[in-house]
């Protein structure tokens, strides 16, 4: 018997998952009283980034396809700088670097370590569900060693251009305007930290 469908269409996955992803991060701000038009830009912003890169990352996927039955070792390359280019790796590296700066504007990260941590961990999980896809629905995305590794450099990329461009106040003042209660560009993560000790002055 054939399938009404034979493949889920990026397009209404799309859809559904930003009307849920929206709903959730609206749900959020309001458990928490903190919903604000700029908080709520952030939501919109982070939802829009996730689903395109998983949309992108992940589809199409087939269903019924036929199990492959070439090892699963071959939809995944392990080698670092083999068969990757330039210009790939750059562009990686800028497709994450929006990470650095939507992480600290909603999670309590507020360190370099962290904004790796969390880049590692998001890439890694693509990677883990373009191998899915490959081995059980013939996605044709290759898990692909050098791509993590562009994506974790993204990421903290991305967090040293916004914390060099919030040494102006006004950019300073803009982020804690809409970042989430206690992230890492809130204003209150800027009260707990310890004031600078005063130089010292001329004898």
């Amino acid at each position: 018997m054939s399938l009404l469908f034979d493949q889920i269409s990026p397009t209404p996955a799309a859809a559904v998952l930003g009307v849920a992803g929206v709903a959730a991060t609206t749900w959020a701000l309001v458990r928490r009283r903190a919903w604000t038009v700029p908080r709520a830009l952030v939501g919109l912003a982070i939802c829009v980034y996730a689903v395109g890169i998983l949309v992108n990352s992940a589809f199409p996927i087939y269903l019924g396809a036929v199990p492959d039955s070439s090892p699963w070792t071959t939809a995944i390359n392990y080698r670092l700088f083999h068969e990757t280019e330039l210009d790939d790796a750059v562009e990686n590296i800028l497709i994450f670097a929006p990470v650095g700066v939507l992480l600290p504007l909603a999670l309590r990260i507020r360190t370099v370590v962290g904004v790796i941590v969390g880049g590692f961990l998001l890439s890694l999980t693509i990677e883990l569900l373009q191998l899915l896809n490959s081995v059980t629905g013939h996605g044709g995305h290759i898990a692909d060693v050098n791509d993590l590794l562009a994506n974790t450099i993204g990421a903290p990329v991305g967090y040293a251009v916004a914390r060099l461009a919030m040494r102006l106040p006004p950019l300073r003042a803009l982020a804690a305007t809409f970042a989430w209660p206690g992230a890492g560009f809130s204003a209150e993560d800027r009260e707990r930290r310890p004031a600078e000790p005063p130089s010292a002055t001329a004898a």
